[in-house]
């Protein structure tokens, strides 16, 4: 299955946030699926660490 996911979801799954929801790490962690993201999700995570780089739990370098 293809999977697009937002932006919440990519931190939560990078992060291993509990805010994510239990199937939607069963279906990043099948390896059967093919998992895909957006630029603008990535535009929105610089931001997001430009902003408030305390509270982010990615590591932009």
């Amino acid at each position: 299955m293809k999977i697009l996911i937002d932006t919440h979801i990519a931190i939560w799954a990078v992060s291993d946030d509990p805010k994510l929801p239990k199937v939607a790490k069963d279906i990043l962690m099948d390896e059967h699926n093919e998992i895909f993201y957006s630029t603008a999700s990535i535009w929105e995570i610089i931001i997001k660490h430009m902003t408030h780089p305390e509270s982010m739990p990615v590591i932009i370098r």
